[in-house]
């Protein structure tokens, strides 16, 4: 099967709703000092000793320990909150050798089935490409898209020319833990892809959201999928968990944010192909489109204090919740992060269309 890709959508920047992308040279929240030399960090290679990253992470530990008493979290023999098997997630494990071995056996088969198997048709490639390849050091990189199927990703990153195979600017995703790290082995090879565990239910600010955070701290590129688990129903985009926003509010430096919507992948992986189960392998001879849009700018200090105003008359028990964030009572958190992911829902439903749009024209 070939592999189209098309140009930039330029008409997808020029429609309303979709931001125009912010000058990169410039992070918006908060600026680094990016002549000075700085420590690599153990898990990622990322900047981990300039003083707002240190605070930063200072403010993580803290939320966490702050919050054990609440739920019943396993501590380690420092009294830290435990992580499911991350030495393996360290990109220094047994010298990298086995990320290296996951990534490029993972990326051959992805390419294998979006290239091969079936037909990929990719627009706006150009886009992602630049922001893997070259966004200024230190900023981070947060793509969000829609979710399908079980096999999203990988699969979504398997079209020609991407460096799937390539550890070192491979993305970290969420990935849930009731269906990735079900047990040990399952947990080391999702591990070593770069995988974080995520409880579903258990809140934006569960440990592993602070593994996220603290990844997008050191300028590397996370994928979300914010509608929280597999729709494979041609509806539209569903009502966005606040996970997202809250790592976008919660960065040092605020992340380049790059929507991205596909189908087809529904008809690779269906949820439900013979006696109400999935095909034990990918099917073939399907049409995938994905369809990358432009970066969403967010002034977050502006919209902090948008969030403080609709706050004023409301109120919540701080249940599960710390008490502030980024300088905001629960209520303001809470309107801040409606605030953002309404707006990337509604730039994801405008991509949606035309995708939906672009399949009819071709089908016509």
């Amino acid at each position: 099967m070939a592999q189209r890709v098309c140009p930039s959508l330029s008409s997808l920047s020029s429609k309303r709703g979709f931001a125009k992308e912010r000058n990169l040279s410039r992070p918006m929240n908060r600026t680094m000092d990016h002549g000075r030399p700085h420590e690599k960090n153990d898990l990622t290679g990322g900047m981990c000793h300039h003083p707002s990253v240190v605070a930063v992470r200072a403010h993580i530990v803290n939320v966490s320990l702050e919050n054990t008493h609440k739920v019943n979290v396993p501590l380690d023999k420092n009294g830290g909150v435990m992580r499911t098997m991350e030495w393996a997630a360290r990109r220094d494990h047994l010298g990298g050798i086995p990320r290296k071995m996951i990534f490029m056996a993972v990326g051959a088969f992805a390419k294998a089935v979006a290239n091969l198997l079936n037909t990929t048709t990719v627009y706006n490639v150009e886009t992602l490409l630049r922001l893997v390849r070259h966004r200024p050091p230190g900023v981070p990189l947060l793509t969000v898209s829609n979710h399908m199927s079980t096999l999203d990703d990988p699969l979504m990153w398997g079209f020609k020319g991407f460096p799937v195979t390539d550890a070192d600017p491979g993305r970290w995703v969420l990935a849930a833990e009731d269906i990735c790290f079900t047990n040990p082995v399952f947990s080391y090879l999702f591990r070593l892809g770069k995988c974080i565990p995520i409880t579903r239910g258990g809140g934006i600010y569960q440990e592993h959201m602070n593994e996220a955070l603290e990844r997008l701290t050191d300028g590397a590129w996370l994928h979300t999928f914010p509608e929280g688990k597999v729709c494979q129903e041609d509806a539209p985009i569903r009502r966005l968990k606040w996970g997202t926003a809250s790592l976008i509010a919660r960065a040092p430096i605020t992340p380049i944010v790059l929507p991205i919507v596909h189908r087809g992948f529904e008809k690779v992986m269906p949820e439900k192909f013979m006696f109400g189960k999935k095909p034990p392998f990918p099917l073939c001879n399907k049409d995938i489109r994905i369809v990358i849009g432009e970066p969403i700018a967010f002034d977050v200090p502006e919209l902090k204090q948008k969030a403080v105003k609709m706050s004023r008359d409301l109120s919540f028990s701080h249940d599960g919740w710390p008490k502030t964030m980024c300088g905001l009572d629960e209520a303001a958190q809470r309107c801040l992060y409606t605030i953002i992911s309404d707006q990337i829902q509604v730039v994801m439903e405008r991509l949606r269309n035309v995708s939906k749009s672009r399949l009819k024209q071709t089908e016509s």
